[in-house]
């Protein structure tokens, strides 16, 4: 049985198996044992016994009651003589979700404090797994496995009733269908424990692909432009660590591949939903912007000129580019146009880009900070450096063999370390990430602690680091994989 989400086509609800479309992108499939129900109206009250739980449904100003076998998949209905909600128990109990000291959600069990894939509203917890109902829109819920920080993306949340957790998995309201919603319906998911596990396993284990020639990420998306096998056109993928499976985002023909030959992706930057690529097909190359709803656009085509760095964070996209004697930098605007937010006659190294901000590092040594309507916010003397991230109030730099972190308010530099070999730069919550050779490296900014906290057969395409956790990539000529460290064992590592 195929759960399948469209996100460019309307499809009905009702069923639990679906049939893919051509148009359609398919999500992750029910796992062995899940069930999918649909209930005609809006749930007043759950109560789960064993393997049965009990609907209490209004519709149209009448009441019934569904009883649903989440074993076998049967449901009996009758009709109910009040839509007075009963009061239920559940063996799940309650985890205070919190914000640390880095301002990261956490859940704090016992004297621990589990870091969160996202900020949270409420959490439940049974046998060592606990169901995270998240605050942001389009983040849902998550199971999280406590023994070690380990999460899998459940569904949307529809929050038409909590979610139930006990020894037996999972009953919650799927709220990804935002056609039922309209509708007044209510699609109510199982998911056994087995499932969780399966689905714990999948989320922490590698991804394997073709070659890689470019990587990226932001929150729970990473992004990747890989080889076509059969040499025709290379594809942007895109890789949500909380499930799988992986999901192309560039259609086989149109801006990205053109019928006049091989065509071949490189650097890319992913934020949100949307991501930018390079794309080189007979002597053209261009830079493509696009999302998974069939949107792909030639924002930038290449003369003279070349692509000198790519950078995004949430809706905001850049991208510089280096003539013979000026540099300019562009924001992807929402009409998938190319804006020009600055430019200097130093050649543009490096950017770095958190929320409505980017910074520009220059070759002279100086990084520019603006808004993305281009007001200027400040500029700061670095020196000759290779690489820049932002977050927040800091900015690091990675210059020689030392990675320094400045105060973009005051412009003072806070600290320094010693970062030999580094290689590319993301900051996160006071934690540098960067590759050393076949090394994914962080480096704790405000205790100075270091932690090697993945290793690779060949050098690192490149290394992320966002608040879920850090992801990094490595190649060879014909395959590449791709892995997810997340933030609970980013901490582990740092704290020994």
């Amino acid at each position: 049985m195929f759960r399948v989400r469209l996100l460019t086509v309307a499809v009905p609800i009702g069923v639990t198996a679906l049939a893919g479309s051509a148009l359609a992108y398919v999500c992750h499939p029910l796992s062995a044992g899940e069930q999918m129900l649909t209930l005609n109206g809006t749930v007043r009250s759950v109560a789960v016994h064993g393997s049965r739980v009990d609907f209490l449904v209004a519709r149209g100003g009448r009441c019934y009651r569904l009883a649903w076998n989440t074993a076998s998949g049967d449901r009996r209905s009758r009709p109910a003589s009040s839509c007075a909600a009963r009061a239920t128990q559940t063996l799940g109990r309650s985890v205070p979700v919190a914000v640390d000291s880095r301002g990261r959600p956490v859940l704090r069990v016992g004297v621990r404090e589990l870091p969160l894939p996202a900020f949270a509203r409420s959490a439940t917890a049974y046998n060592g797994i606990a169901i995270v109902e998240t605050t942001h829109p389009d983040a849902g819920l998550f199971a999280v496995r406590l023994r070690d920080g380990a999460f899998t993306f459940l569904a949307a949340d529809g929050r038409a009733f909590a979610p139930h957790v006990d020894g037996r998995g999972v009953v919650l309201h799927d709220g990804e269908s935002k056609r039922a919603l309209r509708a007044g319906k209510t699609v109510a998911l199982f998911v056994p424990r087995r499932a969780l596990v399966r689905r714990f396993a999948k989320t922490t284990a590698p991804l394997r692909v073709s070659a890689i020639h470019g990587f990226a990420m932001d929150g729970l998306r990473v992004a990747l432009t890989v080889a076509d096998p059969a040499a025709r056109c290379d594809r942007v993928l895109y890789w949500n660590v909380a499930w799988r499976p992986v999901q192309r985002i560039s259609a086989p023909l149109g801006p990205t591949c053109l019928p006049s030959g091989r065509t071949q992706l490189g650097a890319l930057a992913v934020g949100g939903f949307r991501a930018e690529w390079l794309a080189r097909t007979a002597g053209k190359t261009r830079l493509i912007a696009g999302s998974p709803l069939c949107q792909e656009w030639v924002v930038h085509r290449f003369g003279a000129e070349r692509l000198a760095a790519v950078a995004a964070d949430g809706s905001t996209i850049a991208y510089a580019t280096s003539g013979r004697n000026s540099s300019s930098v562009h924001l992807v605007a929402g009409n998938w146009r190319g804006r020009r937010v600055t430019a200097s006659s130093s050649a543009a190294v490096a950017l770095a880009v958190d929320h409505a901000r980017v910074a520009v590092l220059w070759a002279d040594g100086a990084v520019e900070l603006r808004t993305i309507t281009g007001a200027r916010l400040g500029l700061l003397q670095v020196g000759a450096a290779r690489a820049i991230a932002l977050d927040g109030g800091q900015l690091a730099v990675l210059r020689g063999s030392r990675l320094e972190v400045y105060d973009v308010n005051t412009r003072r530099l806070l600290r320094g370390f010693d970062a030999r070999g580094a290689r590319g730069l993301d900051l996160q919550s006071g934690v540098a990430a960067f590759a050393r050779g076949r090394e994914a490296v962080v480096l704790d900014t405000v205790t100075g602690r270091t932690a090697v906290v993945g290793r690779a057969r060949s050098s690192l395409v490149g290394v992320q680091i966002e608040g879920p956790g850090l992801a990094y990539a490595w190649t060879t000529a014909r395959s590449g994989v791709a892995r997810f460290v997340t933030t609970a064992q980013l901490e582990r590592a740092l704290a020994h």
